[in-house]
């Protein structure tokens, strides 16, 4: 049990002492996001004056924290070529986000009784340090340089069988190869849950782990009023929750919402997940060690894009449009993306094709819950039974 500026003040020159040893001469930059680290080390900072009063303030009182200052000085004094840079909290910098995450981490384990947590996300990545990791990452390590410049890259996935139907809009609208994937209503509404996740497209899910925002493409078929997909108000709602719980465990206060129809369903799906096939878990889990380095903040961005079908189960009109999709694109699919800009703007870019953008589940349960006690419950796509709390 300690402070948070005395762990800011041991990080420092825990890293200092560290670059004595391993990397004596070479310059040594040390990014903190503590404004009290900061204060002291920065040219004419406190710590010069404190020197000279003989670790006394101005007001003739003992330094808090002085055997960690003069640790650091000494530190930096041997090294001789260290300069401190800051950097704001959780506002996308990587390597700030993934301290943050470390931190977290292991202080959950200390909770729990580890008395000496060690880092061991990706143990053995640690161990290699820069050859196979370094291939393995290189494209999610130019991700995250990407958010960290404001630029996320943005994917497009059609979800069969109704999403098909969406194809000539996205052709019109000059929307990039989408990736086709498949989340099943069916199984969203048989409470298949393992299946849901076994099934996932491995692009999808590497695309989230990255960092980039991702939109499902599909068509509601069983409320006309609404056409809002069982994949996307149930199917992809779970799935957000799946992932941030099974790579981000000690985040538990940034997890998404899980609200379905007006029902928070957090507690049952815990369950879920704790019951879930090792064989599922350990394939979702293959994709944690890309979401921690590269999207520590855990923000899961998936969207959906939706409207009323027309063509409900029409397996000759799929079939056409695919292949006539097919013939314009000269037989295949290359995947190149977009960039995201933000809600807003996705919500205009789907507006010219008459589609409405899936952002999250609890405005629209609100809104349905609200319907269902004015005018009685008309809905045929009434929440699964087991669900509602």
């Amino acid at each position: 049990m300690t402070t948070n500026n005395v762990m800011e003040l041991r990080a420092a020159w825990e890293g200092v002492e560290w670059a004595l040893k391993e990397a004596q001469g070479e310059a040594l930059e040390v990014v903190t996001d503590s404004a009290y680290l900061i204060g002291g080390v920065k040219p004419n900072g406190w710590i010069e004056a404190w020197k000279r009063n003989g670790w006394q303030t101005s007001s003739r009182k003992e330094v808090k924290n002085r055997d960690h200052w003069e640790r650091l000085d000494r530190a930096r004094t041997s090294h001789g070529n260290v300069s401190f840079a800051w950097v704001k909290a959780h506002n996308g910098n990587v390597g700030n986000e993934r301290a943050d995450t470390l931190a977290l981490e292991m202080a959950t384990r200390a909770q729990r009784g580890d008395p000496r947590p060690v880092h061991v996300v990706d143990g053995k990545a640690d161990a290699r340090g820069g050859t196979e990791v370094e291939s393995d990452v290189r494209e999610a390590e130019s991700v995250a340089r990407e958010r960290v410049e404001g630029v996320t890259g943005l994917r497009h996935f059609v979800n069969l069988t109704n999403g098909i139907e969406l194809l000539p809009w996205m052709r019109q609208a000059g929307l990039p190869e989408p990736i086709f994937m498949r989340l099943e209503s069916t199984a969203c509404e048989q409470q298949r849950f393992a299946h849901i996740l076994d099934s996932l497209d491995a692009s999808l899910v590497m695309s989230l782990a990255l960092g980039e925002a991702c939109v499902v493409y599909d068509c509601g078929s069983r409320n006309a009023k609404r056409g809002v997909p069982r994949a996307l108000w149930y199917g992809t709602e779970f799935v957000k929750y799946a992932l941030h719980c099974l790579w981000f465990p000690e985040q538990r206060d940034r997890r998404p919402g899980a609200v379905l129809r007006g029902y928070n369903v957090a507690a049952q799906w815990d369950k879920v997940l704790g019951d879930l096939p090792e064989g599922t878990k350990k394939r979702i889990r293959y994709y944690a060690p890309y979401a921690r380095r590269c999207n520590p903040s855990g923000l899961l961005l998936l969207f959906g894009a939706y409207r009323a079908t027309d063509q409900d189960n029409n397996a000759e009109f799929y079939v056409e449009t695919l292949a006539r999709d097919a013939e314009g694109t000269g037989g295949g699919s290359t995947v190149r993306g977009t960039v995201y800009r933000g809600v807003e703007q996705l919500q205009r870019m789907l507006a010219s094709g008459g589609l409405l953008l899936w952002e999250s589940g609890s405005t629209y349960s609100a809104e349905w819950h609200s319907r269902r006690e004015s005018e009685g419950d008309d809905d045929e796509e009434d929440i699964v039974e087991g669900l509602s709390t």
